[in-house]
């Protein structure tokens, strides 16, 4: 779906706006490469934008908060003004808020949403872009409600029942422990 490449991209382009350019305009910060999902989301941000005038730079963190920790810090000191971060514990994003201050930076935090009291009284450089996993989760619900209408699994008639016993069975997929979408 394209619209998952432009946002990330878009997202940061905007960010970029309010920001004084430095020897690079922004850092992306993940927290770890080997994961499919935000290894493609870095990527794709990469090859957005090849064709821009921005520049950054990417760090792994291979799930060490003290490892993100120690990248978030030497990228400050080198004059990062922007930072793009998905944390490796949403528990140390006021620490990430208070270093980012403390250099005149500013903070977007993706795919793993900080605390709501981390980000309060900090709007001015903390932001948070992401879904509202339980939006979703309800929407989720409701679709399979849809589905899965009553009559017809008591009447055998659902075609989703494969077995035709009234009874539809479902994998539950566990997801990342720590992640709040989880």
């Amino acid at each position: 779906m394209k619209i998952n490449r432009i946002l990330p991209i878009g997202v940061i382009l905007i960010s970029l706006a309010g920001c004084a350019a430095s020897h690079h305009d922004f850092d992306i910060f993940i927290y770890d490469d080997a994961d499919t999902f935000m290894s493609a989301f870095a990527q794709d941000i990469r090859n957005g934008m090849s064709d821009k005038s921005y520049s950054f730079s990417s760090f792994g963190a291979e799930r060490s908060q003290a490892t993100q920790n120690k990248q978030i810090v030497s990228a400050l000191e080198s004059g990062s003004k922007l930072l793009v971060v998905n944390l490796v514990d949403r528990l140390a994003a006021s620490a990430i808020i208070e270093k980012t201050k403390k250099w005149n930076g500013k903070l977007i935090f993706i795919n793993r949403e900080p605390l709501a009291g981390d980000l309060e009284g900090n709007e001015d450089c903390a932001f948070y872009v992401g879904s509202n996993s339980k939006q979703a989760g309800v929407l989720q619900g409701e679709l399979a409600e849809q589905l899965f209408v009553r009559q017809q699994l008591e009447g055998g008639l659902c075609p989703y029942d494969s077995n035709k016993d009234g009874i539809i069975n479902v994998a539950i997929i566990r997801g990342e422990e720590g992640h709040q979408d989880t």
